[in-house]
């Protein structure tokens, strides 16, 4: 499936990426055969497999424990007014 010349700069662009020319190239070649891999997979038959007997169903949805404030923060590598500090990644309006 060939891949849109603007979609790799637009790929690249998301995951904050500088691509050459050269890489841009070979990313789009590498996307078209994952893409006609897919394709592939999508045409293989699909099998009825039945679960097996062994693995008992589904857990309960039970709620577990939780953490608190400060052990959830304890790890963040930057807090800003006492919360998880990210990167902007949507434009400014």
């Amino acid at each position: 499936m060939p891949v849109p010349e603007n979609m790799v700069g637009e790929m690249a662009a998301l995951a904050r990426l500088r691509l050459s020319r050269a890489e841009a190239e070979s990313m789009a070649s590498d996307l078209e055969a994952i893409l006609d891999f897919v394709d592939v997979l999508a045409e293989a038959p699909d099998l009825e497999v039945e679960e097996p007997s062994s693995s008992g169903g589904l857990r309960p949805d039970d709620a577990g424990g939780t953490l608190t404030r400060e052990e959830a923060l304890a790890n963040a590598p930057e807090l800003v007014n006492g919360l998880f500090a990210v990167p902007r990644f949507l434009p400014e309006e």
